[in-house]
């Protein structure tokens, strides 16, 4: 938010806007009142003067995706084993958890054209619109649900880690938040994501950006296996000796190149 110029910044409360009809539905095909809420109009002057001093780029989705789909509707049989189905109940904090996916069989995966592949981001369009992720190597022809839309970022002019950090920041939320004011959209669409703005530097900085949201990852699996050595120790010590249960945990600690001071 800091690089947008956007840390300190607090939408405007005012909710009056006078605009020509040129400027409104001429322009956007709304006419309700709730989408032309000035604070729109800072966010996105906000955003033109930022990169118009850093020399950043700022465009529409859709200029920089070469693919957008929505996802299948088609009810499936779950299996224990076979090609992963992407639903959004299995999103937890901007990732699949990969120990509630459900399965599908393979045949029935060849039958769709709702296949992901490897650096795809997925968009939710409906529950929490907007939230956006990374479709990681092990997901690679993985079918997704219809409750998302699929964008293919061109990995030339913008990273997929950097383009979801950006939509599920406030800057993506507002403008989701826009597009479904005023009762009008249920769902997110495929012309709604195409025209969000996305502000966008050189490659060299957003890879600092996806360097810093990796390190989040690691950090945050290595404090989910760090809590379940915990309480795997907890149990050791109650079924044999506490000395044990010790011994056990050092051992886990030391493979993690965790050093308890």
């Amino acid at each position: 938010m800091s690089e947008l110029g956007l840390q300190d910044w607090q939408p405007t409360e005012e909710t009056v806007a006078v605009k020509s009809f040129a400027e409104s539905f001429l322009s956007s095909g709304r006419l309700d009142a709730e989408y032309y809420q000035p604070k729109y109009d800072e966010l996105y002057e906000t955003l033109e003067v930022t990169c118009l001093e850093k020399g950043w780029e700022l465009r529409k989705l859709g200029s920089l995706s070469s693919l957008f789909k929505y996802g299948t509707s088609e009810p499936f049989e779950y299996l224990e084993q076979g090609v992963p189905f992407l639903r959004i109940a299995d999103l937890q904090k901007y990732r699949f958890n990969e120990k509630d996916l459900k399965f599908i069989s393979k045949e029935s995966a060849n039958q769709q054209q709702a296949n992901v592949k490897t650096d795809d981001v997925l968009i939710s369009r409906s529950g929490t619109l907007g939230l956006a992720v990374v479709i990681p190597e092990y997901l690679n022809n993985a079918v997704y649900g219809s409750y998302f839309i699929l964008t293919r970022p061109d990995k030339i002019s913008i990273l997929p880690t950097y383009l979801a950090l950006y939509i599920n920041s406030l800057v993506g939320k507002l403008q989701t938040e826009q597009a479904n004011t005023g009762g009008i959209q249920t769902n997110l669409t495929i012309p709604v994501l195409e025209s969000l703005l996305i502000a966008f530097p050189p490659l060299d900085i957003q890879q600092k950006f996806v360097d810093k949201v990796n390190q989040s990852y690691d950090a945050e699996d290595k404090s989910k296996q760090l809590l379940e050595i915990a309480k795997t120790g907890v149990e050791r010590a109650i079924e044999t000796d506490e000395a044990t249960a010790t011994t056990w945990i050092n051992q886990q600690l030391e493979a993690l190149g965790v050093k308890l001071t």
